[in-house]
Protein backbone atom coordinates (compact mmCIF):
# COMPACT_ATOMS: atom_id res chain seq x y z
CA UNK A 1 0.00 0.00 0.00
CA UNK A 2 1.34 3.45 -0.91
CA UNK A 3 1.72 6.35 1.53
CA UNK A 4 -1.10 8.28 -0.24
CA UNK A 5 -3.47 5.28 -0.08
CA UNK A 6 -2.69 4.84 3.61
CA UNK A 7 -3.49 8.49 4.26
CA UNK A 8 -6.78 8.23 2.39
CA UNK A 9 -7.80 5.08 4.28
CA UNK A 10 -7.00 6.76 7.60
CA UNK A 11 -9.06 9.82 6.66
CA UNK A 12 -12.05 7.73 5.58
CA UNK A 13 -11.87 5.67 8.73
CA UNK A 14 -11.86 8.77 10.92
CA UNK A 15 -14.80 10.29 9.03
CA UNK A 16 -16.77 7.03 9.32
CA UNK A 17 -16.27 6.95 13.08
CA UNK A 18 -17.39 10.58 13.40
CA UNK A 19 -20.57 9.87 11.34
CA UNK A 20 -21.44 6.94 13.56
CA UNK A 21 -21.20 9.18 16.58
CA UNK A 22 -23.52 11.72 14.97
CA UNK A 23 -26.10 9.01 14.17
CA UNK A 24 -26.26 7.74 17.76
CA UNK A 25 -26.05 11.09 19.51
CA UNK A 26 -28.53 13.74 18.58
CA UNK A 27 -26.46 16.43 20.27
CA UNK A 28 -23.86 17.80 17.97
CA UNK A 29 -20.55 17.83 19.74
CA UNK A 30 -19.10 21.15 18.65
CA UNK A 31 -15.82 20.36 20.32
CA UNK A 32 -15.43 17.10 18.38
CA UNK A 33 -16.15 18.88 15.13
CA UNK A 34 -13.53 21.51 15.81
CA UNK A 35 -10.99 18.81 16.69
CA UNK A 36 -11.76 16.89 13.50
CA UNK A 37 -11.19 19.99 11.40
CA UNK A 38 -7.97 20.72 13.27
CA UNK A 39 -6.72 17.17 12.74
CA UNK A 40 -7.46 17.38 9.04
CA UNK A 41 -5.58 20.69 8.74
CA UNK A 42 -2.64 19.40 10.79
CA UNK A 43 -2.43 16.24 8.66
CA UNK A 44 -2.28 18.28 5.46
CA UNK A 45 0.55 20.43 6.85
CA UNK A 46 2.33 17.31 8.09
CA UNK A 47 2.09 15.70 4.66
CA UNK A 48 3.47 18.84 2.98
CA UNK A 49 6.38 19.08 5.46
CA UNK A 50 7.13 15.35 5.17
CA UNK A 51 7.25 15.50 1.38
CA UNK A 52 9.52 18.54 1.58
CA UNK A 53 12.03 17.10 4.10
CA UNK A 54 11.98 13.36 3.48
CA UNK A 55 15.70 12.22 3.71
CA UNK A 56 15.25 9.78 0.87
CA UNK A 57 13.79 12.46 -1.35
CA UNK A 58 16.44 15.01 -0.33
CA UNK A 59 19.24 12.48 -0.96
CA UNK A 60 17.80 11.68 -4.35
CA UNK A 61 17.75 15.38 -5.20
CA UNK A 62 21.37 16.19 -4.15
CA UNK A 63 23.18 12.88 -4.74
CA UNK A 64 24.49 13.98 -8.12
CA UNK A 65 25.93 17.18 -6.64
CA UNK A 66 27.55 15.31 -3.76
CA UNK A 67 28.96 12.70 -6.09
CA UNK A 68 30.46 15.42 -8.26
CA UNK A 69 32.03 17.02 -5.16
CA UNK A 70 33.37 13.65 -4.01
CA UNK A 71 34.94 13.00 -7.37
CA UNK A 72 36.63 16.41 -7.32
CA UNK A 73 37.99 15.91 -3.80
CA UNK A 74 39.19 12.44 -4.72
CA UNK A 75 40.80 13.81 -7.85
CA UNK A 76 42.55 16.54 -5.87
CA UNK A 77 43.70 14.03 -3.24
CA UNK A 78 44.91 11.65 -5.90
CA UNK A 79 46.75 14.49 -7.64
CA UNK A 80 48.36 15.59 -4.38
CA UNK A 81 49.45 12.02 -3.61
CA UNK A 82 50.81 11.50 -7.10
CA UNK A 83 52.71 14.79 -7.14
CA UNK A 84 54.02 14.28 -3.60
CA UNK A 85 55.48 10.91 -4.57
CA UNK A 86 56.91 12.28 -7.80
CA UNK A 87 58.44 15.28 -6.01
CA UNK A 88 59.98 12.98 -3.40
CA UNK A 89 61.33 10.41 -5.86
CA UNK A 90 62.72 12.88 -8.40
CA UNK A 91 63.77 15.83 -6.27
CA UNK A 92 64.14 14.94 -2.59
CA UNK A 93 65.33 11.33 -2.60
CA UNK A 94 68.41 11.93 -4.81
CA UNK A 95 69.34 14.89 -2.60
CA UNK A 96 69.01 12.85 0.59
CA UNK A 97 71.16 10.02 -0.75
CA UNK A 98 73.79 12.46 -1.99
CA UNK A 99 73.91 14.12 1.42
CA UNK A 100 74.33 10.74 3.10
CA UNK A 101 77.18 10.01 0.68
CA UNK A 102 78.81 13.32 1.55
CA UNK A 103 78.69 12.70 5.29
CA UNK A 104 79.03 8.93 5.57
CA UNK A 105 82.69 8.71 4.55
CA UNK A 106 83.86 11.05 7.31
CA UNK A 107 81.60 9.36 9.87
CA UNK A 108 83.02 5.96 8.93
CA UNK A 109 86.58 7.24 9.20
CA UNK A 110 85.95 8.74 12.65
CA UNK A 111 84.17 5.58 13.77
CA UNK A 112 87.02 3.37 12.57
CA UNK A 113 89.58 5.56 14.34
CA UNK A 114 87.61 5.47 17.57
CA UNK A 115 87.82 2.69 20.11
CA UNK A 116 85.16 0.73 18.22
CA UNK A 117 87.62 0.34 15.37
CA UNK A 118 90.43 -0.85 17.64
CA UNK A 119 93.90 0.71 17.97
CA UNK A 120 95.00 -0.06 14.40
CA UNK A 121 94.32 3.47 13.16
CA UNK A 122 95.41 5.49 16.18
CA UNK A 123 98.78 6.42 14.66
CA UNK A 124 101.18 5.57 11.85
CA UNK A 125 103.10 3.19 14.13
CA UNK A 126 99.90 1.38 15.06
CA UNK A 127 99.07 1.01 11.38
CA UNK A 128 102.56 -0.26 10.49
CA UNK A 129 102.50 -2.77 13.34
CA UNK A 130 99.05 -4.03 12.30
CA UNK A 131 100.20 -4.51 8.69
CA UNK A 132 103.36 -6.33 9.75
CA UNK A 133 101.33 -8.66 11.98
CA UNK A 134 99.01 -9.29 9.05
CA UNK A 135 101.97 -10.10 6.79
CA UNK A 136 103.28 -12.49 9.43
CA UNK A 137 99.94 -14.27 9.83
CA UNK A 138 99.48 -14.64 6.06
CA UNK A 139 103.18 -15.45 5.44
CA UNK A 140 102.69 -15.10 1.68
CA UNK A 141 105.53 -14.04 -0.64
CA UNK A 142 103.23 -11.99 -2.88
CA UNK A 143 102.14 -9.94 0.11
CA UNK A 144 105.73 -9.31 1.15
CA UNK A 145 106.75 -8.39 -2.37
CA UNK A 146 103.82 -6.02 -2.98
CA UNK A 147 104.21 -4.34 0.40
CA UNK A 148 107.87 -3.57 -0.26
CA UNK A 149 107.72 -2.78 -3.97
CA UNK A 150 104.17 -1.38 -4.25
CA UNK A 151 103.79 0.09 -0.80
CA UNK A 152 101.06 2.63 -1.59
CA UNK A 153 98.83 0.20 -3.52
CA UNK A 154 99.18 -2.57 -0.96
CA UNK A 155 98.54 -0.31 2.01
CA UNK A 156 95.47 1.34 0.43
CA UNK A 157 93.98 -2.06 -0.37
CA UNK A 158 94.75 -3.37 3.11
CA UNK A 159 93.18 -0.34 4.80
CA UNK A 160 90.11 -0.61 2.55
CA UNK A 161 89.72 -4.27 3.50
CA UNK A 162 89.86 -3.32 7.19
CA UNK A 163 87.32 -0.53 6.71
CA UNK A 164 84.93 -2.89 4.88
CA UNK A 165 85.39 -5.49 7.61
CA UNK A 166 84.62 -2.86 10.24
CA UNK A 167 81.57 -1.57 8.36
CA UNK A 168 80.20 -5.09 8.00
CA UNK A 169 80.80 -5.97 11.65
CA UNK A 170 77.55 -6.48 13.52
CA UNK A 171 76.29 -4.02 16.08
CA UNK A 172 73.23 -5.77 17.41
CA UNK A 173 71.27 -7.21 14.50
CA UNK A 174 72.58 -4.67 11.97
CA UNK A 175 76.00 -3.73 10.63
CA UNK A 176 78.02 -0.66 11.58
CA UNK A 177 77.47 0.64 8.03
CA UNK A 178 73.70 0.43 8.50
CA UNK A 179 73.75 2.21 11.85
CA UNK A 180 76.01 5.01 10.64
CA UNK A 181 73.96 5.63 7.50
CA UNK A 182 70.69 5.37 9.42
CA UNK A 183 71.84 7.97 11.93
CA UNK A 184 72.57 10.44 9.12
CA UNK A 185 69.43 9.67 7.12
CA UNK A 186 67.02 9.66 10.08
CA UNK A 187 68.31 13.00 11.30
CA UNK A 188 68.06 14.39 7.78
CA UNK A 189 64.49 13.16 7.34
CA UNK A 190 63.47 14.78 10.63
CA UNK A 191 64.98 18.06 9.45
CA UNK A 192 63.07 17.79 6.16
CA UNK A 193 59.78 17.09 7.98
CA UNK A 194 60.27 20.08 10.24
CA UNK A 195 61.03 22.24 7.23
CA UNK A 196 57.95 20.95 5.38
CA UNK A 197 55.78 21.86 8.38
CA UNK A 198 57.33 25.32 8.54
CA UNK A 199 56.81 25.99 4.83
CA UNK A 200 53.23 24.67 4.99
CA UNK A 201 52.43 26.93 7.92
CA UNK A 202 53.86 30.10 6.42
CA UNK A 203 53.15 29.79 2.71
CA UNK A 204 50.28 31.82 1.26
CA UNK A 205 47.74 30.43 -1.18
CA UNK A 206 47.04 30.18 -4.02
CA UNK A 207 50.54 28.94 -4.80
CA UNK A 208 52.41 26.37 -6.86
CA UNK A 209 54.63 23.41 -6.09
CA UNK A 210 57.53 25.33 -7.62
CA UNK A 211 57.10 28.08 -5.02
CA UNK A 212 56.68 25.44 -2.29
CA UNK A 213 59.92 23.75 -3.40
CA UNK A 214 61.81 27.06 -3.44
CA UNK A 215 60.71 27.82 0.11
CA UNK A 216 61.60 24.30 1.24
CA UNK A 217 65.00 24.58 -0.44
CA UNK A 218 65.77 27.75 1.51
CA UNK A 219 64.90 26.03 4.80
CA UNK A 220 67.14 23.05 3.96
CA UNK A 221 70.04 25.02 2.53
CA UNK A 222 72.37 24.18 5.45
CA UNK A 223 71.49 20.50 5.35
CA UNK A 224 70.90 19.41 1.75
CA UNK A 225 70.34 20.87 -1.71
CA UNK A 226 67.12 19.82 -3.43
CA UNK A 227 67.71 18.25 -6.82
CA UNK A 228 66.14 20.61 -9.38
CA UNK A 229 66.68 18.51 -12.50
CA UNK A 230 63.01 17.48 -12.55
CA UNK A 231 61.44 20.41 -10.74
CA UNK A 232 59.92 21.77 -13.95
CA UNK A 233 58.13 18.48 -14.50
CA UNK A 234 56.45 18.35 -11.09
CA UNK A 235 56.38 22.07 -10.36
CA UNK A 236 53.27 22.83 -12.42
CA UNK A 237 50.93 21.64 -9.64
CA UNK A 238 48.79 24.45 -8.18
CA UNK A 239 47.45 24.76 -4.65
CA UNK A 240 44.25 26.80 -4.56
CA UNK A 241 43.74 26.71 -0.79
CA UNK A 242 45.40 25.85 2.49
CA UNK A 243 43.75 22.42 2.65
CA UNK A 244 45.39 21.30 -0.58
CA UNK A 245 48.82 22.42 0.69
CA UNK A 246 48.26 20.55 3.98
CA UNK A 247 47.25 17.42 2.10
CA UNK A 248 50.31 17.58 -0.15
CA UNK A 249 52.59 18.09 2.87
CA UNK A 250 51.16 15.08 4.69
CA UNK A 251 51.61 12.92 1.61
CA UNK A 252 55.20 14.16 1.26
CA UNK A 253 56.04 13.31 4.88
CA UNK A 254 54.40 9.92 4.44
CA UNK A 255 56.65 9.29 1.43
CA UNK A 256 59.69 10.17 3.55
CA UNK A 257 58.72 7.63 6.21
CA UNK A 258 57.88 4.81 3.83
CA UNK A 259 61.09 5.25 1.79
CA UNK A 260 63.54 5.41 4.69
CA UNK A 261 64.03 1.66 5.04
CA UNK A 262 64.11 1.27 1.27
CA UNK A 263 66.98 3.76 1.02
CA UNK A 264 68.82 2.09 3.90
CA UNK A 265 68.74 -1.25 2.09
CA UNK A 266 71.33 0.22 -0.24
CA UNK A 267 73.74 0.26 2.70
CA UNK A 268 73.59 -3.49 3.17
CA UNK A 269 76.68 -5.62 3.75
CA UNK A 270 76.62 -6.82 0.15
CA UNK A 271 76.76 -3.25 -1.17
CA UNK A 272 79.38 -2.03 1.30
CA UNK A 273 82.39 -2.10 -1.04
CA UNK A 274 80.44 -0.42 -3.84
CA UNK A 275 79.25 2.37 -1.54
CA UNK A 276 82.75 3.01 -0.19
CA UNK A 277 84.08 3.48 -3.70
CA UNK A 278 81.52 6.14 -4.60
CA UNK A 279 81.44 8.12 -1.36
CA UNK A 280 82.49 11.75 -1.67
CA UNK A 281 84.97 11.18 1.15
CA UNK A 282 86.42 7.69 0.87
CA UNK A 283 87.39 6.67 4.42
CA UNK A 284 90.16 4.27 3.42
CA UNK A 285 91.86 6.94 1.30
CA UNK A 286 91.59 9.54 4.08
CA UNK A 287 92.98 7.06 6.61
CA UNK A 288 95.86 6.30 4.26
CA UNK A 289 96.64 10.00 3.78
CA UNK A 290 96.61 10.70 7.50
CA UNK A 291 98.56 7.64 8.65
CA UNK A 292 100.53 5.89 5.94
CA UNK A 293 103.17 8.49 5.17
CA UNK A 294 103.84 10.38 1.97
CA UNK A 295 104.26 7.34 -0.34
CA UNK A 296 107.87 8.16 -1.25
CA UNK A 297 110.15 5.14 -0.93
CA UNK A 298 113.87 4.95 -0.24
CA UNK A 299 115.74 4.55 -3.57
CA UNK A 300 117.91 1.77 -2.12
CA UNK A 301 115.62 -0.40 0.04
CA UNK A 302 112.08 0.78 -0.66
CA UNK A 303 111.16 1.68 2.91
CA UNK A 304 108.39 4.35 2.92
CA UNK A 305 109.03 7.81 4.28
CA UNK A 306 107.96 8.16 7.91
CA UNK A 307 106.74 11.70 7.53
CA UNK A 308 103.06 12.45 7.03
CA UNK A 309 101.51 14.27 4.11
CA UNK A 310 103.33 16.03 1.31
CA UNK A 311 104.42 19.27 2.96
CA UNK A 312 108.08 18.38 3.44
CA UNK A 313 111.16 18.53 1.21
CA UNK A 314 113.27 15.79 2.79
CA UNK A 315 112.12 12.19 3.18
CA UNK A 316 113.45 9.95 5.91
CA UNK A 317 112.86 6.63 7.67
CA UNK A 318 113.93 5.43 11.09
CA UNK A 319 114.45 1.78 10.13
CA UNK A 320 115.49 0.58 6.66
CA UNK A 321 114.99 -2.83 5.00
CA UNK A 322 117.65 -5.20 3.74
CA UNK A 323 118.25 -3.71 0.29
CA UNK A 324 117.87 -6.97 -1.63
CA UNK A 325 114.14 -7.11 -0.83
CA UNK A 326 113.73 -4.08 -3.10
CA UNK A 327 115.98 -5.51 -5.79
CA UNK A 328 119.14 -3.53 -4.95
CA UNK A 329 122.15 -5.70 -5.72
CA UNK A 330 125.90 -5.91 -6.14
CA UNK A 331 126.64 -4.69 -9.65
CA UNK A 332 129.43 -7.13 -10.41
CA UNK A 333 127.84 -10.33 -9.05
CA UNK A 334 124.13 -9.47 -9.59
CA UNK A 335 123.48 -10.85 -6.12
CA UNK A 336 120.82 -9.28 -3.94
CA UNK A 337 122.33 -7.05 -1.25
CA UNK A 338 121.83 -7.79 2.46
CA UNK A 339 123.04 -4.43 3.79
CA UNK A 340 120.82 -1.66 5.16
CA UNK A 341 121.11 1.91 3.94
CA UNK A 342 122.21 3.44 7.25
CA UNK A 343 125.28 1.18 7.26
CA UNK A 344 126.16 1.82 3.60
CA UNK A 345 126.08 5.62 3.82
CA UNK A 346 128.33 5.41 6.89
CA UNK A 347 130.89 3.18 5.12
CA UNK A 348 133.27 3.48 2.23
CA UNK A 349 131.32 1.48 -0.30
CA UNK A 350 130.05 2.69 -3.66
CA UNK A 351 127.00 2.21 -5.86
CA UNK A 352 125.77 2.98 -9.33
CA UNK A 353 122.30 3.54 -10.70
CA UNK A 354 120.44 5.40 -13.40
CA UNK A 355 120.73 8.53 -11.25
CA UNK A 356 124.54 8.30 -11.41
CA UNK A 357 124.50 7.60 -15.16
CA UNK A 358 125.50 4.03 -14.29
CA UNK A 359 128.81 5.24 -12.85
CA UNK A 360 130.12 4.13 -9.46
CA UNK A 361 129.99 6.84 -6.81
CA UNK A 362 130.62 6.72 -3.03
CA UNK A 363 127.56 5.92 -0.92
CA UNK A 364 128.43 8.92 1.21
CA UNK A 365 127.58 11.17 -1.73
CA UNK A 366 124.11 9.67 -2.24
CA UNK A 367 122.35 12.98 -1.45
CA UNK A 368 123.89 14.50 -4.59
CA UNK A 369 121.88 12.07 -6.66
CA UNK A 370 118.90 11.64 -4.36
CA UNK A 371 118.56 15.14 -2.80
CA UNK A 372 115.06 14.49 -1.47
CA UNK A 373 116.21 11.72 0.89
CA UNK A 374 117.96 12.02 4.24
CA UNK A 375 119.50 8.74 5.40
CA UNK A 376 121.11 8.59 8.82
CA UNK A 377 124.69 7.31 8.75
CA UNK A 378 124.82 4.75 11.57
CA UNK A 379 126.49 1.36 11.48
CA UNK A 380 124.73 0.26 14.67
CA UNK A 381 121.29 0.28 13.10
CA UNK A 382 120.16 -3.05 11.66
CA UNK A 383 117.15 -4.41 9.85
CA UNK A 384 114.44 -5.83 12.09
CA UNK A 385 114.44 -9.55 12.81
CA UNK A 386 111.12 -9.73 10.98
CA UNK A 387 112.65 -8.70 7.63
CA UNK A 388 115.79 -10.73 8.23
CA UNK A 389 113.64 -13.86 8.62
CA UNK A 390 111.56 -12.98 5.55
CA UNK A 391 114.73 -12.49 3.50
CA UNK A 392 116.15 -15.80 4.67
CA UNK A 393 112.96 -17.67 3.90
CA UNK A 394 112.26 -16.13 0.48
CA UNK A 395 115.78 -15.29 -0.70
CA UNK A 396 115.58 -17.34 -3.87
CA UNK A 397 112.00 -16.24 -4.59
CA UNK A 398 112.94 -12.56 -4.34
CA UNK A 399 115.96 -13.16 -6.57
CA UNK A 400 113.81 -14.87 -9.19
CA UNK A 401 111.23 -12.10 -9.12
CA UNK A 402 113.93 -9.44 -9.56
CA UNK A 403 115.72 -11.59 -12.17
CA UNK A 404 118.90 -11.57 -10.08
CA UNK A 405 120.94 -14.03 -8.01
CA UNK A 406 120.10 -14.92 -4.39
CA UNK A 407 121.89 -12.96 -1.66
CA UNK A 408 124.67 -14.32 0.50
CA UNK A 409 122.61 -14.32 3.68
CA UNK A 410 124.52 -13.69 6.91
CA UNK A 411 124.82 -16.82 9.04
CA UNK A 412 123.59 -14.93 12.08
CA UNK A 413 120.31 -14.20 10.29
CA UNK A 414 119.76 -17.87 9.55
CA UNK A 415 119.99 -18.68 13.26
CA UNK A 416 117.16 -16.36 14.26
CA UNK A 417 114.31 -18.44 15.68
CA UNK A 418 111.35 -18.42 13.31
CA UNK A 419 108.68 -18.82 15.95
CA UNK A 420 105.52 -16.90 15.00
CA UNK A 421 104.59 -15.87 18.53
CA UNK A 422 108.13 -14.75 19.27
CA UNK A 423 108.24 -12.79 16.01
CA UNK A 424 105.01 -11.03 16.97
CA UNK A 425 106.44 -10.03 20.31
CA UNK A 426 109.60 -8.85 18.57
CA UNK A 427 107.54 -6.66 16.24
CA UNK A 428 105.65 -5.13 19.17
CA UNK A 429 109.01 -4.38 20.79
CA UNK A 430 110.32 -2.86 17.56
CA UNK A 431 107.35 -0.49 17.26
CA UNK A 432 107.13 -0.06 21.08
CA UNK A 433 103.39 -0.79 20.85
CA UNK A 434 100.80 -3.43 21.62
CA UNK A 435 97.64 -4.23 19.68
Amino acid sequence: MTVAAAKMEHKESTYSKFTNVMEHDSCINITALICFNAIETWQKQHDINYDKNDPNIKMSQIKESYFAMFKELYRQGDENMKHAKTFFNECLKPSLLETVDNKLGMDIMNNVKSDSGGPTFLSRKHLQLAIHLHLLDEDDFENYYRYINKYADFTKEWIKAQVIKHCQSKHGSQSQMYHLSRAILSNLINVVKTSVDSVTKNITTPTTLLEFADSLGECLLKHTVINTDFIDVVGSLSFEDKESVDQFSEELKSSLDSAEEEMLRGFSDAECAAWLSRLTVQPHIELYKSLAGCEKQCPFCGVPCDRKGSGHELHCAELHYPQGLYGFHESNTKKLACEVCTTDVAGNGSFKSAATNDQYVPFKTYITYYPSWSIQADTSLEATNFWKIVFCKYNETFAKRHELSPADIHNAWKKIEQDTNKMKEDLKTTFALTL
